[in-house]
């Protein structure tokens, strides 16, 4: 009773506001390569069907992309001359319509996949199947950069990593005997296996509004399938193609989705048999939309699409920084953010968490300083905890304590989530974040 009172306050004292028309979205893809160390990031405008090179080096194939903390530039996954066995990541930093090499950091030896940003200090990578195991590492910020091996998947390469949106913890898809979607809190050290006998995992999405992952396999008659959380037993879906249409299926490559704005619909882009196609996704009911007639445009180059997000849309992170009186939290959103109502809350404890809608839950403890800091209570310490979201989709909250508090409670630990409120979702929330702690000093 008390969690859902506490609760209560980060949805009922604010009164949410409906987003703002934005642009389009535009779709980033990495791969595309003509050689084994052509290192290519290409741009998808949507709205007109041109390609635009952003990145081109010869520093390895790309085999994954992910937004960079400034939600700005690009973390990339990348392989060397198979020959050298050189795996890991480079940091591209965006530079107008372009980007430019920041940094490079090279893997202990594992063969990196795929990575996505998990805190503002935190990367986790996933590794393909070595010495009988996929593995989860961190890669560790800094000036020395340094994997770390987190977990490991006997028989099971992980293919890609997702954060979820309503817990703001990793979803890993594993390709082991079956093929299957694993949610994994490093956190509390605990691993959960949503759906397995997937077949083989190309890619995979998550529905900006639901508990539902929409997952590319290897399978071209039926590449297409939905994994539905919203039941404590999830259940799986499969899309057949028209065989009229599709004679010979679909060879996915990679997947996105990109959000209207709109409750029901989002435009689904699938890489395959190389061609971008736009199917739709259609969130109320769950389902793949087959058009029938689809749009498609021919891509670039003839090498293969091995990663594809939407520029801008990584959503629900949080981040800490620094400022002179203290702190600062910040979180840059996916252009369709823009004017809804956020909040943040603080909490001596990082759980058990606390439900905000029957799917949805804030890592908190329900203690004295969540319901001090979700309702608003010490505004000039914590600045900045309520209101809208700006113009360019970006949040920061300040925390600012006075010098003697500081000094007394130097190296306690209190820790902070955001939640994002639409009107036009399901039980008012759209993005809850993941947790992130300030030691003060």
């Amino acid at each position: 009773m008390k969690n859902r009172v506490f609760a209560s306050l980060l949805t009922v004292l604010l009164a949410a506001t409906l987003g703002a028309q934005t642009p389009q979205p535009k779709l980033i893809l990495a791969g595309l390569a003509n050689g084994p160390i052509d290192s290519r990031l290409e741009r998808f405008d949507p709205a007109t069907g041109v390609f635009q090179t952003v990145f081109r080096d010869q520093l390895g194939q790309l085999v994954d992309v992910a937004m960079d903390r400034s939600n700005t530039g690009f973390h990339v996954a990348f392989h060397g001359p198979p020959q050298y066995r050189i795996s890991g990541v480079h940091h591209l930093a965006a530079a107008g319509a372009v980007a430019t090499l920041a940094t490079t950091a090279v893997s202990n030896g594992a063969r990196v996949l795929c990575s996505a940003l998990t805190t503002e200090d935190v990367w986790a990578m996933g590794t393909a199947l070595e010495q009988g195991a996929g593995r989860v590492q961190g890669l560790t910020g800094g000036p020395s950069p340094s994997f770390v091996d987190v977990e490991s998947f006997a028989g099971g390469a992980v293919r890609r990593i997702r954060i979820d949106h309503g817990r703001g913890i990793p979803i890993l898809a594993i390709n082991d005997t079956s093929g299957r979607l694993v949610s994994f809190d490093a956190f509390r050290q605990s691993k959960r296996t949503l759906a397995s006998s997937l077949g083989t995992i190309v890619d995979f999405e998550q529905d900006p509004y639901e508990d539902v992952y929409v997952v590319a396999t290897g399978d071209p008659a039926a590449p297409i399938l939905a994994v539905d959380c919203a039941s404590a037993q999830p259940v799986v879906r499969r899309f057949p193609l028209p065989t009229t249409r599709f004679p010979s299926g679909l060879n996915v490559e990679s997947i996105a989705l990109i959000d209207r704005g709109e409750r029901a619909n989002c435009d689904l882009w699938i890489a395959a048999n190389g061609r971008l196609i736009k199917f739709e996704w259609d969130g109320v009911r769950r389902q793949l939309v087959i058009p029938t007639a689809p749009v498609s445009f021919p891509l670039p180059t003839s090498g293969t699409v091995n990663g594809m997000i939407v520029e801008g849309g990584r959503d629900g992170l949080l981040m800490r920084g620094t400022q002179p009186n203290g702190w600062t939290l910040k979180m840059r959103l996916g252009p369709t953010a823009a004017n809804l109502r956020y909040a943040l809350a603080g909490s001596f404890s990082a759980g058990p968490g606390i439900p905000v809608t029957p799917r949805r839950m804030i890592n908190l403890g329900p203690d004295l300083l969540f319901f001090v800091t979700a309702s608003d209570q010490l505004p000039s310490i914590f600045e900045d905890f309520q209101g809208d979201v700006g113009p360019e989709g970006d949040v920061t909250g300040k925390v600012s304590p006075p010098r003697p508090v500081r000094r007394a409670a130097t190296g306690l630990t209190i820790y902070f989530a955001g939640i994002v409120l639409d009107p036009g979702v399901p039980g008012g929330i759209r993005t809850t974040t993941n947790t992130v702690g300030l030691v003060l000093f």
